[in-house]
């Protein structure tokens, strides 16, 4: 069955990007670290990590003689803790758009394709001036769209979203697969793309997490 909608999963259209690193300055400040990331900082440690561990990649290129002391590592890993912690007071309520996903979003639309977002209880969902229905399961997704499984693809960005569609039984694809750090363009070549790994997926009867490149390459 061909690519018919394609589910926006938990926080995948939300940019938090601003909240991290706002969270990440007042950690740093808390444990007396001299650090401080600016926006430009922040996007380009984001852009090297792929997404994932932004203080990984700062000790690592920023200040490599410090990777190996096992003070520093008990030091970070009390640093990510926190991080979490104050990450989720300051994004209480919050949610801007992810302009990377709305262009998806808008590629999606232009060919035809159906959009819906996974929103559960008590998450934001950022301001969208699209036509995206939304629902708060996966299951719940499909019975809005009345689509089979295997007529759907979801982009997710939470390790609780990829278990859910596979709990449902839709193809999941890493929101990291698809930003800008992955080098794919985001335009009709992004929906070829998702089409793709749909197909590709479904012959092979996957429907768990497709990892960042693994379906791509």
């Amino acid at each position: 069955m061909r690519l018919q909608a394609i589910l926006f999963g938990m926080e995948t259209l939300v940019d938090r990007r601003d909240v991290e690193r706002d969270a990440f300055n007042r950690v740093f400040h808390e444990a007396g670290l001299p650090w401080q990331w600016d926006a430009a900082s922040y996007a380009r440690l984001h852009r090297l990590s792929g997404g994932s561990d932004v203080l990984d990649v700062f000790i690592r290129t920023e200040r490599p003689r410090w990777r190996n002391s096992e003070d520093l590592q008990h030091l970070l890993a009390a640093v990510r803790r926190r991080h979490a912690a104050v990450c989720r007071d300051l994004a209480a309520g919050t949610a801007s758009a992810d302009k990377d996903m709305i262009a998806i979003a808008e590629a999606a639309r232009a060919t035809g394709l159906r959009l819906c977002a996974i929103v559960p209880p008590g998450q934001a969902m950022p301001e969208v001036r699209l036509d995206i229905a939304a629902a708060e399961t996966h299951n719940g997704a499909l019975a809005a769209l009345t689509m089979p499984a295997t007529a759907c693809i979801t982009i997710e960005c939470l390790a609780e979203g990829f278990d859910a569609a596979a709990n449902a039984g839709i193809v999941a694809l890493d929101k990291l697969a698809i930003s800008p750090s992955s080098g794919v363009a985001h335009d009709t070549a992004v929906i070829t793309l998702l089409e793709d790994v749909h197909a590709r997926a479904k012959a092979t009867a996957t429907a768990s997490r497709l990892l960042s490149m693994a379906m791509i390459a």
